[in-house]
Order: C-alpha cells, then sequence, then structure tokens
C-alpha cells in the first residue's frame, strides 16, 4: 500500500487514513508526499495514485531484474497454431509418415526458412508449439512415428 508524509505536520499515513488524519489531526492539511516516488499530490490528487514503483525499482535502480516480456495468447496465438498445423501437414504429404523427432527437426527448419519466422522466437517455445500443433489423429499408439491421413 502506498504511504504519504503530511505536509503540514509531517505525519506518516497509509492511504486508507488520510482522510481521516484531514478531518481530525490535521484540519490544514493541503499536500501529499508519496514514501517511494516521492511525488507531491496537492488536495484530493493523492487518491489517484494508487502504486508507483516496487522496492526492487527504488532500491536496486538501474541494477534491477528486467523480465522478457513475453509472447501474448489470443488471436495472433490461434492464428499462428493454424500455420504450425498446416506447416506439419505439408512435411508429412511430402515425406509420409516421420519419426516425431525428425519431424520437429524438419518443421523447426521449414518455420525458420519461411516467411512466418517474423520476430525473436526461442527454440524452445517454438519446438513445444509445434509438438502440440500435431493432430493426434496423425499419431500412432505402438509407435513413436507420425502419420498424414
Amino acid at each position: 500500500m502506498v504511504s504519504f508524509v503530511c505536509g503540514n505536520c509531517q505525519d506518516v499515513l497509509k492511504k486508507n487514513k488520510v482522510d481521516s488524519h484531514c478531518v481530525g489531526r490535521c484540519r490544514n492539511a493541503w499536500e501529499f508526499t508519496c514514501i517511494d516516488c516521492n511525488s507531491t499530490f496537492e488536495g484530493f490528487d493523492y487518491r489517484n495514485h494508487n502504486s508507483c514503483i516496487t522496492e526492487e525499482e527504488k532500491y536496486c535502480g538501474k541494477f534491477k531484474r528486467v523480465k522478457k516480456p513475453t509472447q501474448s495468447l489470443g488471436a495472433d496465438s490461434s492464428r499462428r497454431k493454424e500455420e504450425l498445423k498446416l506447416l506439419i501437414e505439408k512435411i508429412l504429404r511430402k515425406n509420409g509418415s516421420m519419426n516425431w523427432k525428425r519431424l520437429l527437426s524438419e518443421s523447426i527448419k521449414e518455420y525458420m526458412n519461411s516467411n512466418m519466422a517474423v520476430g525473436g522466437y526461442e527454440n524452445e517455445n517454438l519446438k513445444w508449439e509445434l509438438l502440440a500443433s500435431i493432430p493426434i489423429c496423425y499419431t500412432t499408439k505402438d509407435s513413436n512415428m507420425v502419420i498424414y491421413k
């Protein structure tokens, strides 16, 4: 929760206590400064200040660890799944039945050479997406072969 310093009496207050502080103890309070980001708010502007910098940003500064952005899911994801499924079908039509590992390596090679490989894609994520794109009806129970039907 965000904490503020009263500009009049210098008391430290949590956000949910600022209103009662203005009514009861410090009626002349008009400015409140956020402890975390050191921003000053006049009047009731502090109510819109719900979050600011994290502790990691505050104490680590430029040395904080930045998370890699994750691939967004949604409509774009379903289109990509369909493209990967068509790619797998194309390879199976050309080569017939294949071992799933060979199919995976061929699919990755084809994907990287095609115009579908737009944007940075981690190889491990691509492997899992390609494996998930193989239709169940193409797999066999007794061997590790994938057959186009």
